[in-house]
């Protein structure tokens, strides 16, 4: 599930990353933040995060946890197009289920083929151990 762009891109910048509250199934999940307007071919930044069958969760992902991802595979360190991630400018978000964590060599060793579900109550920006959300 994905957003469309937001009308004005979030300056998340002050903050620590992204809090989720969820209820899920037990898979891996990815949280996917793009900071351009074309998100097609360009670069995402993909965060994974566990869930507990059944249970309600409160999940940080910090914003240094996440990979430049460019077309379903990892940008390679020393790599020209390596870049961090924009946090003045998110332009939009993700949830999504995938066989591969980071990249196609690198499998989720949750996934499997079929129904899955992931509830989600609130989406925020952290900041701190103190809980300031945005």
């Amino acid at each position: 599930m994905r957003t469309r762009n937001f009308e004005s891109p979030l300056d998340l910048s002050g903050y620590d990353g992204i809090r989720l509250k969820i209820r899920g199934d037990g898979n891996r999940f990815k949280l996917i933040l793009y900071d351009e307007d074309d998100w097609w071919g360009s670069i995402a930044f993909h965060a994974a995060f566990d869930t507990v069958e059944g249970a309600w969760l409160t999940v940080d992902v910090p914003f240094d946890s996440f990979r430049a991802v460019r077309r379903g595979e990892a940008v390679p360190e020393g790599s020209p197009d390596l870049r961090a991630m924009r946090t003045t400018s998110v332009r939009s978000m993700q949830l999504m289920l995938s066989k591969f964590t980071y990249g196609m060599g690198d499998l989720n060793k949750s996934f499997a083929s079929g129904p899955f579900y992931l509830e989600v109550s609130k989406v925020s920006a952290y900041r701190g151990d103190a809980g300031a959300t945005r």
